[in-house]
This record gives structure tokens, sequence and C-alpha cells, in this order.
């Protein structure tokens, strides 16, 4: 295991961890620590990758304005 991918899960659970305290904090943003910590961890655990591909199937219309928000962010950064 390479240091980027310990990182990415590390950094990911926490994450998830703080969003699942945040849902009954009302100080922390929850529902936005479970997504970015879901997104890191897909990126490396098989399980997340799988959950993310039915999300995917099961809502198409918010994938798709997810990916044309990247290509819009990445044309951004390339000017």
């Amino acid at each position: 295991m390479n240091l980027n991918k310990i990182f990415k899960l590390v950094m990911g659970w926490s994450l998830i961890v703080l969003g699942l305290a945040g849902l009954f904090l009302p100080f922390l943003q929850g529902f936005l620590f479970l997504i970015i910590g879901s997104i890191l961890v897909s990126q490396e655990s098989p399980f997340m990758k799988r959950q993310k591909e039915k999300l995917e199937k099961r809502y198409p219309v918010l994938f798709e304005k997810i990916r044309h928000y990247r290509k819009k962010k990445i044309k951004a950064a390339e000017s």
C-alpha cells in the first residue's frame, strides 16, 4: 500500500466519522463531511466504489451534474 492510498483512506474515514457526529451535533455540517469522506474512500475501497456505482445508477441526473461541474472546474483551472 502506498502512502497516497493510506492517506486517502485515513482522511476519508475520518471525515465519515465526523459526518456521522455532525448529524447529531449542530455546529458540524454532517452531510458535507459524509459526502467528501465517501468520495475519498470510494477512490480506494472496493466496497465504497460499488456503493458509488449503485448510487450512480439510481441517480444518473445528479451524477451528470457532478461531471458537468468537474469539467467546468477543470476548464477554469486551465485558464
